[in-house]
């Protein structure tokens, strides 16, 4: 019986054109971000974003975001450092050495993704 009418609304929505609201092609999209940015002083900036994004292939997935990043500045040296829901990032960048016509820049990064689920 069932059946039936899965047949019937199958057949009443190829009609309509709502086939797609009960068989949404694959797509990824964002339903909502929500992004905050403060700079409390000079030298120093912060920001923190979360996203909450949707997956459809065949099923619904969902997957939440969160990045956070500090930036600060001292004396020309930049000291970066992020957290994000699958990683975790710093750096560090300046003036290593400097005469009067030249100069040595340097950076430092690294990073560290965190281990999928198992």
């Amino acid at each position: 019986m069932t059946n039936y009418f899965d047949d019937l609304l199958r057949d009443v929505n190829g009609h309509t054109g709502t086939d797609d609201l009960w068989a949404p092609p694959s797509s990824d999209f964002s339903t909502w971000a929500f992004t905050m940015k403060a700079a409390p002083k000079k030298n120093l900036s912060i920001e923190s974003n979360h996203t909450q994004r949707y997956k459809t292939e065949g099923k619904v997935a969902k997957a939440n975001k969160t990045a956070t990043k500090v930036g600060y500045t001292h004396n020309g040296v930049k000291l970066g450092f992020g957290m994000e829901s699958e990683k975790i990032s710093g750096s560090v960048s300046g003036t290593v050495f400097e005469e009067s016509d030249w100069q040595v820049k340097g950076t430092l990064s690294g990073e560290n993704k965190f281990a999928a689920k198992e």
